[in-house]
């Protein structure tokens, strides 16, 4: 298991993983294991069927939500991802190449309900420089306080 990092005490990130990663992350308590890897990127052979058929056998629900740098902060994408992390049994370990783009994520999904400069502060904390996204978490935070005071008015 390459970088694994803990965003938060539910959710954390890793790099590439291998089999018998998954074993780990069972016994450290992970019930969700999110895929952010594209298959294509699968430089070692464990590919996603690999993986959910090793995460099921273990218990773990897996789910396979492909991301790379081009979409990583489309709306949808952002949207997919808090939906998933809304309905998953935690704690929850998502992977992608280095942890990165699983970690933009998750500060694009938390840039919603917190402000982009306590996420951009929290992840540099954790060793991600994601301030050069803060136009995309600004962005996430408007439209989620556009869609609250609509709803209030």
């Amino acid at each position: 298991m390459q970088d694994y990092k803990a965003i938060t005490p539910q959710f954390s990130v890793a790099g590439i993983l291998s089999s018998g990663d998954l074993a780990k992350f069972k016994a450290m308590g992970f019930l969700t294991l999110i895929s952010n890897l594209p298959d294509e990127e699968v430089k070692n052979g464990f590919t996603s069927g690999k993986a959910r058929a090793e995460a099921e056998a273990l218990g773990i629900t897996y789910i396979h939500m492909p991301a790379n740098g081009a979409t990583v902060t489309d709306y949808d994408v952002v949207e997919q991802f808090a939906r998933i992390l809304e309905n998953a049994d935690k704690p929850v370990i998502a992977h992608c190449r280095s942890g990165t783009r699983s970690s933009i994520l998750w500060s694009m999904v938390s840039a919603r309900t917190t402000k982009p400069a306590k996420v951009i502060a929290h992840m540099e904390a954790l060793g991600f420089e994601l301030d050069f996204l803060e136009d995309e978490f600004e962005d996430q935070w408007q439209m989620a306080n556009a869609s609250s005071a609509k709803i209030a008015a």
